[in-house]
C-alpha cells in the first residue's frame, strides 16, 4: 500500500452524467498508481436545489407536485445508472440501493406536505439524499472499472453539534472515527466512497455542513487520515482572476494563498468556500483545484504562502443599496445599533457599508429586500433605495495601502463616467469593494482587469 494518502472530492458537475462519472472513476484509477485515496462526492448537478424545491412545495402542501418531481428525480438517476451497470444487474441494483432511498424521501416529503411545515432537522434529512444517491452511482462506476471500493455514509464518520443546517464539526471524535473506519479500508487497498455534505450529532440526527459542505468533507477526511494533499475536481481551470465568460483572457492562477481565496469567495466568486479548506490548510495540507473536463490543466494550488499582487476582480449581481439619512445621527449614541438590529429582526445580512456624520449606506442581497423592511427603516430615518446594483471587488494581498493602485481605479471610473454608489476600503487590507449600477458591471470588469491584471 502507498504510504501517501490523498483526499479527492468530485463536485456536482463532475457527477452530472454517466460519462462524467466514468471520467471521475478513471481519474481515481490513475491516482491509485501512486496514492491510497478516499473519495468524497457531491450530489448530481442540480439535485440539492431540486431537494430544496421539494421542501418549498411541501411547505405549500403540494403533495401531488412533490410526487411528480420525485418521479422525475428517480428517472434522472435511473438513466445514469443504466449506463454504469450491465443490463442484467440493473433491476437488482436499482431495487437494492436506490429505491429504498427514494421511498424514504417520498415518505418524509409527503408527510411534511400534510402539515405544511418543516423543522431544520427535517430539512437537513431531506437535503442529505442527493449525496446518498450520487455515492451509489460513483460506487457502480468504480465497479465498472474493476476498482475495489466501499460506499460509506459520512454520518458514520463526521460528528457534529446539532446546528442541523450549518453544523460545527467535533474534530476529536471525527478523527477517531476516520482512523477506525477509513484507514483499515486504505490498508486493504479499498477506495472509500464517502457522501459529502453530511454529518451526525450525538443524538443520531442527520446534520449538514453548510455551504461548501462536500469540499469541507474532503478537508475533514484529509485531516483524519493525515493526507498529503486534497484535490477538488470541478468544472473550471482552477481559480480564475475574473469571470472568463465576461473576460475571455482571464488568468488561472497556479498558486494562491488562503487569505486571497477567502476574500474572493466572500466577495461572490465561484471558488472553493474558505470554510471548506481552512482546517486542512492550517494543518499544512495543500489543496488543489482541478478540472474534471480538462485534466491536463495544472489547476490552482491553495496554501498559506502569501502571494503578492492583485489576484481577483469579482463582480456579483442582485444587490440593493439603502442610503440612510438622519441629521440626528451626528454624535448620537446607538443609532447604528438600532439600524443593524432592524436588519437582524428581518434576518437580513448587511454586506458593504459606509458611514459619515449624518448618513449610513449599506448593501443587502436583493432577495432579502422587502417593503416591510423599508417601512421599518423609514421609522428611523429618511431612506433612499437603489436597486439593480452590482458589487465589484478588487482582491490582492495588502492592496489598500497601494496609492497608485487606488489612483488607477478612480481614474478608470472617472474617464468612463461610472458612478460609484458606495465604496469600502480598509475593512480588509486585501479587498477594495465598489458598488455601481448593474448596467456598468461587464464594462467595468473588463476595464479593471485590463488595467490591473492584463
Amino acid at each position: 500500500m502507498s504510504k501517501f494518502f490523498i483526499s479527492i472530492k468530485f463536485g456536482g458537475t463532475s457527477m452530472g452524467s454517466a460519462e462524467s462519472i466514468i471520467d471521475c472513476a478513471k481519474i481515481i484509477k490513475e491516482k491509485l498508481k501512486k496514492y491510497s485515496l478516499v473519495v468524497t462526492v457531491s450530489a448530481v448537478a442540480g439535485v440539492t436545489n431540486e431537494l430544496q424545491a421539494f421542501i418549498n412545495l411541501a411547505k405549500k402542501q403540494k403533495p401531488r407536485r412533490v410526487r411528480a418531481r420525485i418521479a422525475a428525480l428517480k428517472k434522472q438517476h435511473e438513466d445514469i445508472l443504466k449506463k454504469l451497470v450491465p443490463q442484467n444487474e440493473l433491476e437488482h441494483i436499482w431495487q437494492q440501493d436506490f429505491l429504498p432511498l427514494f421511498s424514504k424521501l417520498e415518505t418524509i416529503l409527503v408527510g411534511t406536505s400534510l402539515v405544511g411545515d418543516t423543522t431544520p432537522k427535517t430539512e437537513a434529512r431531506i437535503l442529505s439524499f442527493g449525496e446518498k444517491l450520487s455515492s451509489h452511482l460513483m460506487a457502480q462506476a468504480l465497479n465498472k472499472l474493476g476498482i475495489a471500493n466501499k460506499r460509506i455514509e459520512s454520518e458514520k464518520i463526521i460528528k457534529t453539534d446539532s446546528l442541523y443546517l450549518e453544523a460545527n464539526v467535533k474534530f476529536k471524535a471525527t478523527n477517531i472515527a476516520c482512523r477506525k473506519v477509513i484507514k483499515p479500508l486504505l490498508t486493504k487497498k479499498i477506495v472509500p466512497v464517502v457522501t459529502g455534505f453530511i454529518g451526525k450529532d450525538t443524538h443520531g440526527n442527520t446534520t449538514l455542513l453548510g455551504r461548501g459542505g462536500s469540499d469541507y468533507t474532503a478537508s475533514i477526511l484529509a485531516i483524519g487520515i493525515d493526507a498529503q494533499k486534497i484535490e477538488i475536481w470541478t468544472d473550471v481551470n482552477g481559480i480564475m482572476s475574473t469571470d472568463p465568460k465576461i473576460v475571455p483572457n482571464a488568468i488561472s492562477w497556479p498558486i494562491l494563498d488562503m487569505g486571497t481565496v477567502a476574500e474572493m469567495a466572500y466577495s461572490g466568486a465561484r471558488v472553493i468556500h474558505p470554510k471548506s479548506i481552512t482546517a486542512a490548510i492550517n494543518k499544512n495540507i495543500p489543496v488543489y483545484i482541478l478540472n474534471t473536463f480538462n485534466q491536463d490543466f495544472p489547476g490552482t494550488k491553495v496554501t498559506l504562502q502569501k502571494i503578492d499582487g492583485i489576484k481577483g476582480i469579482i463582480a456579483s449581481q442582485n444587490h440593493t443599496v439603502l442610503n440612510i439619512e438622519n441629521p440626528n445621527m451626528l454624535e448620537a449614541v446607538g443609532f447604528l445599533a438600532t439600524l443593524t438590529k432592524t436588519a437582524q429582526e428581518h434576518n437580513i445580512s448587511i454586506d458593504v457599508c459606509a458611514t459619515s456624520e449624518t448618513t449610513f449606506t449599506f448593501s443587502i442581497k436583493s432577495k432579502d429586500y422587502s417593503s416591510k423592511f423599508l417601512k421599518n427603516l423609514r421609522q428611523l430615518a429618511n431612506v433612499v433605495v437603489l436597486k439593480n446594483i452590482a458589487k465589484i471587488s478588487i482582491i490582492g494581498d495588502d492592496i489598500t495601502n497601494n496609492t497608485k493602485l487606488l489612483a488607477d481605479i478612480f481614474t478608470i471610473f472617472a474617464r468612463n463616467q461610472i458612478t460609484i454608489h458606495a465604496l469600502s476600503i480598509g475593512a480588509s487590507t486585501n479587498n477594495i469593494t465598489i458598488l455601481i449600477a448593474d448596467n456598468h458591471r461587464e464594462k467595468t470588469l473588463k476595464l479593471l482587469h485590463q488595467k490591473l491584471i492584463g
